[in-house]
């Protein structure tokens, strides 16, 4: 490396702390296939594009580092377009998830509770409560009995 320019040098230096980045972004997000199995099929979906675009990216660098132009490439253009219009799609079904409405369940129980409500029924336990009450409301009025005394 001695034979380098100054220039050169900082380029690679900078080229090799983006590796490093990349290197551990990448042990960050993936971290072992069984987790990456654990996750649901949505998440799954995401860190899939994210990998085809990495390595489409990457891809690039290569034939550009090769002095190349990658857009001449038809191959890498297109595999660019179809992973671009999968991230597209991807980005719509997250925003219908995250926009899809909720279910009120205080709301769906009060619905169900009042759907079942039978009047009848209602009614009847009403006027027993009732009864119950004027019941032991009459006992707490009357007098008490005081037993008499025979002589």
């Amino acid at each position: 490396m001695s034979g380098l320019t100054d220039d050169v040098k900082k380029q690679l230096a900078v080229f090799n702390a983006a590796i490093s980045s990349l290197e551990e972004l990448l042990e960050q997000n993936l971290g072992s296939f069984d987790e990456h199995l654990r996750r649901d099929a949505f998440e799954m979906l995401k860190m899939d594009n994210a990998a085809l675009f990495t390595v489409n990216a990457l891809t690039t660098a290569i034939v550009a580092t090769t002095g190349r132009n990658p857009k001449d490439n038809e191959e890498l253009q297109n595999e660019m377009q179809r992973v671009k219009s999968l991230m597209v799609r991807t980005k719509e079904q997250e925003d219908r998830r995250n926009l899809a409405p909720e279910i009120n369940q205080r709301a769906s129980k009060a619905f169900v509770r009042n759907a079942l409500f039978d009047v009848d029924e209602s009614t009847q336990r009403i006027q027993e409560k009732r009864a119950a009450e004027a019941a032991a409301a009459e006992a707490e009025e009357a007098p008490p009995k005081i037993p008499k005394m025979t002589d």
